[in-house]
């Protein structure tokens, strides 16, 4: 999860100069929506439960918008392509946080 934080902040400042057109700030945006996320998803893994919830949901969000975006605003695929790479990065998503679920299952101990 860091390793994507990492990425998704990259690309963010990476991108950002380059960003004209609300397809791309959007896109763009969304990768730091997802880097936060996942900064976020693994700190309330062993601490403030409480907010896993909306951090889970804002880094799903965040990666779906980016990969399914960025194959239409960079590189002009077509829209059928944006949502077929938006749910594969849903689905990735989804397989993600079940493997971080399982591995601090709630109500265990994590320190």
């Amino acid at each position: 999860m860091l390793y994507l934080a990492w990425t998704g902040a990259t690309g963010f400042l990476d991108q950002w100069p380059d960003a004209t057109g609300i397809g791309r700030i959007v896109q763009t945006s969304s990768e730091l929506v997802y880097a936060v996320g996942a900064v976020l998803c693994v700190v309330t893994t062993v601490r403030a439960r409480r907010w896993a919830g909306v951090a889970r949901r804002a880094w799903i969000t965040g990666a779906t918008l980016a990969g399914g975006l960025a194959p239409v605003v960079w590189g002009g695929a077509p829209i059928w392509l944006s949502l077929v790479t938006g749910g594969a990065s849903l689905g990735l998503a989804l397989g993600l946080l079940w493997m971080l679920r399982r591995g601090f299952p709630p109500g265990e101990s994590t320190v």
